[in-house]
């Protein structure tokens, strides 16, 4: 497992213990979970554009 997929294990991770219904990865930012209908920052380092790319591919 690559650092890359660990983190987004993790947000995913969370994303579901805290019965969120979306998250958003944006990069240059940290990742967003949408819990009862509002976007809420997760404590996090900003995830960088070649981790997202890394992870897509």
């Amino acid at each position: 497992m690559t650092p890359h997929t660990e983190m987004f294990n993790d947000l995913l991770k969370l994303a579901v213990d805290s019965g969120a219904s979306d998250i958003v990865v944006k990069s240059n930012k940290p990742g967003y979970v949408r819990l009862a209908g509002r976007l809420k920052p997760v404590d996090m380092e900003p995830i960088t554009c070649p981790e997202a790319q890394a992870f897509v591919d």
